[in-house]
């Protein structure tokens, strides 16, 4: 673990780590990693600012058809009319929605975006710790990021305020993100008893 090498960057992935020593699987998921954060990062910075200025033009424009067709609708009889202020109508119901909802989706890639700067720059600060304990959990062969943590630190004490805040933190997440939590996943094994008030 102490041999594994990390690049950090200013832009996706934020960080490279040469994970070698960790075989074919470490290097499957750096690899997903860098193309998801480089993914997201093209999504926010680039792909969805211009949808959202095409959504915008899209609005002008249909204005500009109502005013570019309003000679043919004179010529057009009283049922056609109808239809056509109805669809007309629906249509520009509809369009008024598309900037909200990119925006919506920006602020939701952002928010993860923001979240792997947070998590990449802890790791950073923690890197000589991790490199440390990765090498004792790969020691003694755990695998499993909760397990290898409970071997570093200790159990994962909390009370059940701090669990429930933890939940609730969960599936505000998860809504932003668009994913389901379910709390029954997480144990509550090392869950203490509140302070006394």
């Amino acid at each position: 673990m102490d041999k594994l090498k990390s690049d950090w960057k200013a832009s996706a992935p934020f960080v490279f780590c040469d994970i070698g020593p960790l075989g074919d699987s470490g290097a499957l998921m750096m690899d997903a990693f860098v193309k998801y954060t480089q993914a997201l990062e093209d999504v926010v910075l680039t792909k969805l600012p211009e949808l959202l200025r095409s959504a915008s033009r899209v609005l002008d424009e249909a204005q500009d058809v109502k005013n570019y067709a309003e000679p043919q609708f004179e010529r057009l009889d009283v049922i056609s009319k109808g239809k056509a202020v109805m669809a007309f109508s629906f249509n520009m119901k509809t369009i008024t929605k598309i900037p909200s909802f990119i925006e919506g989706k920006l602020k939701t890639f952002q928010a993860e975006m923001e979240e792997i700067k947070d998590a990449v720059e802890t790791l950073k600060a923690n890197m000589p710790r991790v490199k440390t304990d990765g090498a004792a959990c790969a020691a003694k062969k755990i695998g499993k990021p909760v397990e290898c943590h409970r071997n570093a630190y200790g159990p994962i004490k909390y009370t059940r305020q701090q669990r429930v805040e933890w939940e609730n933190y969960m599936q505000v997440r998860a809504l932003r993100k668009g994913i389901k939590f379910n709390p029954e996943n997480y144990p509550t094994t090392d869950m203490i008893a509140d302070p006394p008030k």
